[in-house]
């Protein structure tokens, strides 16, 4: 391989085998076959031309993967599924890193955070560093290179090498920020990817050539000072692939927000999971949780004095993914509200949920409690209307148990400041959705979207993914609160994925302010809770491909003990010790 130093057992110390005891049984659904173990790929013994990747003993391997072992289960993972989106992602971010070096090598790329349906992409001199707005000539050089590199049919072939030959491979192709990273590895050999000369550091697999990538599965298009790389959405209950549209308004108020995370990151060094890392060697934790800390608090400042500056706001809307922190959110913003002076009530959208009878006779396991039709929209915005003229409104309760409202005369009788500075924080899945509160002038109504919207970068290519932050807080929460096995919140992800998607991303464009939930260090303090957590689902576990690939990322992250977590963070909704999140299950205090 000239000069690549490869991982290999000398071939003296095998212990050598008979042809029958190198036969791996290999299960694909119902069949079985055997092969030569080490001699055929997975690829070789699918023989599926619709597969992007398989799925190996619960692992996602690239088609190149040799089959080694006795017995095995393999299954084909077509593009149009959520792991094949994955492997095309992968793929597209080393084809656009070779399209770049080959046309435009003074210059250096950065792929940051999704916005929208896109990667939101940048370039900067290689010589100057600084940021480089790309022109349109440019980006039609990356289409054309990307086209003529997939017609190519040029295999993407791994290496597993010396973590210092990685480094000299990265050096040389200029890709400075994951040479960076790659420094920081506390590991003595990396896996690459190779194609043309050029190096990549891949987070999972990737198509064995590139020739599988569709033409159609990418569009570059200009956006703000960079670029965005576009790529296909899989329909999950069509089985389908499309390109997503995506509303202007609601894409720049994430780049909005993503930028000024990513600026501000940059100004405290805490850039990259290798800043971080080294800040927590340097016995600056402290230092880094206050940095964190004050630019949180620096957020809800700033939304209570725009409510403050709207003047007519009574009624603030809350809305975002699963775990985002939504309730800590809503009763930290209602005290820095009180220290203004205004009088908030905090209303759950929950509290408004109709009884299972009045939505189906089937059941209440056979109720979509992700649809707006479950809710009782009537009585929430008859509450609403009293409350903002001033009157009394008796607030409903709900039994999660029994899936109905709690009988009347429990409910809670409740009036807004008479003074006019009375408001209604609401939180809920459909908070930014105009059909949850039709009767409620717009004028009066102020809307917030939250998420985690980092801007850690894990590697040039890489930015840790605020879905995946979301995922490890509710799988802590869900052990903590209700005693829940991580695998059954692995099981249940999916669909409240599709809820998300099909409930609160439609209706981003109507926020009026965002809240970044992201807690810059939160990753080294989830790692204490979550890892063990993980380590318990069997490895014969379909989710297990999912579970490799989160201790994968928690692998990155130098932990931290949580004893020195504020209690008014929002990562405590998560980890327990809030002075806003009540944990009403099993698990009491920290």
């Amino acid at each position: 391989m000239g000069g690549v130093d490869v991982v290999d057992t000398p071939c003296a110390k095998r212990p050598k085998l008979s042809v029958a005891e190198c036969k791996v049984q290999v299960r694909i659904g119902d069949k079985v076959q055997e092969c030569i173990s080490g001699e055929q790929t997975v690829g070789d013994v699918l023989s599926d031309s619709k597969a992007v990747a398989a799925r190996l003993d619960n692992d996602i391997v690239p088609l190149t993967h040799k089959i080694v072992g006795s017995d095995v289960t393999l299954e084909a993972i077509p593009l149009a599924s959520p792991d094949g989106i994955r492997v095309l992602i992968e793929t597209l971010k080393f084809l656009i890193k070779v399209a770049k070096q080959e046309t435009t090598p003074d210059l250096a790329i950065t792929i940051g955070r999704p916005i929208g349906a896109a990667y939101y992409c940048m370039l900067n001199d290689r010589a100057t560093g600084k940021a480089h707005v790309p022109k349109e000539e440019e980006l039609e050089k990356y289409r054309v290179a990307m086209a003529e590199i997939i017609k190519a049919a040029l295999p993407l072939q791994y290496q597993t090498v010396a973590c210092k030959t990685a480094l000299q491979h990265m050096s040389k192709t200029g890709s400075a920020f994951t040479h960076s990273i790659l420094a920081d590895c506390n590991k003595p050999q990396v896996q690459l990817i190779e194609c043309r000369g050029k190096y990549h550091l891949p987070r999972c697999a990737v198509m064995a050539s590139t020739d599988m990538v569709p033409l159609d599965s990418f569009k570059i298009t200009a956006f703000k000072d960079g670029f965005f790389l576009e790529h296909f959405r899989c329909d999950t209950k069509a089985g389908t692939l499309r390109h997503w549209q995506y509303r202007t308004e609601a894409s720049d108020l994430l780049y909005n927000e993503y930028m000024a995370r990513l600026e501000w990151a940059r100004a405290v060094e805490l850039h990259s999971v290798a800043q971080l890392n080294s800040a927590i060697r340097n016995g600056q934790s402290k230092k880094v949780i206050q940095a964190v800390e004050a630019n949180c608090d620096r957020q809800f400042v700033e939304l209570a004095s725009k409510v403050k500056a709207h003047g007519n706001c009574k009624l603030l809307l809350i809305a975002g993914p699963s775990s985002s922190g939504k309730t800590t959110f809503a009763k930290r913003l209602q005290v820095q509200l009180e220290a203004y002076g205004y009088k908030p009530f905090v209303l759950s959208v929950d509290s408004f949920y109709k009884g299972w009878p009045d939505i189906t006779k089937e059941g209440p396991t056979k109720v979509d409690w992700e649809s707006l039709e479950s809710l009782n929209l009537k009585q929430l915005n008859d509450v609403l209307l009293a409350l903002l003229a001033g009157k009394e409104a008796l607030i409903p309760d709900y039994d999660m148990k029994t899936s109905m409202p709690v009988d009347k005369a429990l409910w809670t009788p409740v009036t807004l400041d008479k003074n006019g500075k009375g408001v209604v924080i609401m939180e809920g899945i459909h908070c930014l959705n105009p059909a949850l509160t039709p009767e409620v002038p717009k004028n009066q109504k102020f809307q917030i979207a939250i998420a985690p919207i980092p801007a850690l970068q894990l590697d040039a290519v890489h930015v840790l993914s605020g879905t995946t932050i979301r995922m490890l807080r509710r799988m802590v929460r869900d052990f903590l609160n209700r005693g829940r096995p991580v695998l059954t919140t692995l099981q249940q992800w999916p669909s409240i994925v599709a809820g998300e998607v099909n409930n609160i991303y439609p209706h981003q464009h109507n926020a009026d302010a965002v809240m970044n939930s992201e807690i810059g260090y939160e990753m080294c303090v989830l790692k204490v809770h979550v890892e063990p957590l993980l380590k318990t689902v069997p490895a014969t576990a379909k989710e297990y491909s999912e579970v490799k690939r989160l201790l994968n990322a928690l692998e990155q992250f130098i932990a931290l003990p949580t004893n020195i977590i504020p209690p008014q963070s929002l990562l405590r909704e998560f980890i327990g010790g809030s002075w806003y999140y009540d944990y009403g299950g099993w698990y009491k205090s920290y």
